[in-house]
Order: C-alpha cells, then sequence, then structure tokens
C-alpha cells in the first residue's frame, strides 16, 4: 500500500498495482482472481464488470455497517452490538470485559489496576428467589389494600344510604303529621 500509495498518487493503474504487488512478493493474478469472484454477474452465466455488478463482500460489509448503525468513524463493535462511548481505552476496555458471561482474568486484573468494582462477581445483590419473594408480598400488599378500600367503600355507601332512607322517613312523618293535624276542626 505505501509504495502505491507513494509511487502512484494520481491514479492508481493495473501496472501500478502489478509494481506494488512484486514490491512485498506477492502474485497479481491470485490477487485479480480474488477481485474477480468477489463479484456477481447479474446475467447469468456472464462475466462480472467490475463497474456495474455487485461485489458481495462490499454489499456484506454495507450491510452489517447499516445493521450494526456503525456509520460514525471510528467504531467498535462487540458481540453485534455497536459501542456507545467514549473512545477512551479503559472504556472501551471494560465494555468488552463486560460483554463476556465469565470474565477471563484478564479482565479481573485489568478492573483492578483501574480501582473498578467487579460488578456482579462478588456474590453481591439480590439473588432471583429474593426479587419473587418482594414481588409475591407486593402483590399481597396491593390485594389487601384494595380489600380495604372496598370495605371502607361499601361501610360509606351503607351509612350514607341509611341516612338518605332517615331523611326520607321524617319528611314522610311529618307529611303525615301536618295533613292529619290539619283535618281536625
Amino acid at each position: 500500500m505505501k509504495y502505491v500509495h507513494r509511487m502512484c498518487y494520481e491514479e492508481i493503474t493495473d501496472n501500478c498495482s502489478k509494481l506494488g504487488h512484486k514490491s512485498i512478493n506477492r502474485n497479481f493474478d491470485e490477487t485479480m482472481k480474488c477481485v474477480k469472484d468477489s463479484f456477481v454477474s447479474q446475467v447469468v452465466g456472464a462475466e462480472p464488470n467490475m463497474q456495474k455488478d455487485d461485489n458481495i463482500i462490499l454489499k456484506e460489509e454495507a450491510e452489517k455497517w447499516k445493521a450494526l448503525g456503525s456509520a460514525y468513524w471510528p467504531a467498535i463493535v462487540i458481540n453485534e452490538r455497536t459501542y456507545r462511548g467514549d473512545m477512551v481505552p479503559d472504556n472501551v476496555m471494560t465494555s468488552i470485559c463486560s460483554a463476556f458471561s465469565s470474565e477471563p482474568r484478564y479482565c479481573r486484573q485489568f478492573r483492578e489496576d483501574i480501582g473498578q468494582p467487579t460488578v456482579g462477581m462478588t456474590g453481591s445483590g439480590v439473588t432471583r428467589n429474593v426479587l419473587v419473594l418482594v414481588v409475591i408480598f407486593l402483590v399481597i400488599l396491593n390485594v389487601f389494600i384494595i380489600l380495604l378500600y372496598r370495605r371502607c367503600q361499601n361501610r360509606e355507601l351503607k351509612q350514607n344510604m341509611q341516612l338518605q332512607v332517615n331523611s326520607a322517613v321524617s319528611q314522610y312523618f311529618a307529611l303525615s303529621t301536618r295533613n292529619t293535624s290539619g283535618n281536625m276542626p
């Protein structure tokens, strides 16, 4: 690459590429066969046209680029996820180490060196059983609160109904007393 860019800075031709291959002791014909094999012709059985046809390798890379969202350079993809964060060696290494399901010795040493606690490795935290018990407790507590609320609502409804019945009976007696006292001479 250095030779080709140094000697052929304006335009890279076949002749310039051949000289570049020769400078690094590589076979130019093998490279060209690999390049031609990476193109797929749109016409079945025809020789691929490098100016018009798709290059399989470049197409796959473009699809990965789109799928992983690594449109900005530099980008790091760890376990098919694009790293989002500062491109600082400590942050990147921490992200790589956290991608392991069982952390290798090198990562533990790295965390110790930078003074970062080993998250999830010391056994501290909430176990699944404790989490299930907490959820069950909260569900039971909510059911109990709902039952208390319904009981209070029923009691208030009965009191309200009794008050309305008493009011209606009082009005009835008041009307009946007035009607009976009005009939007397």
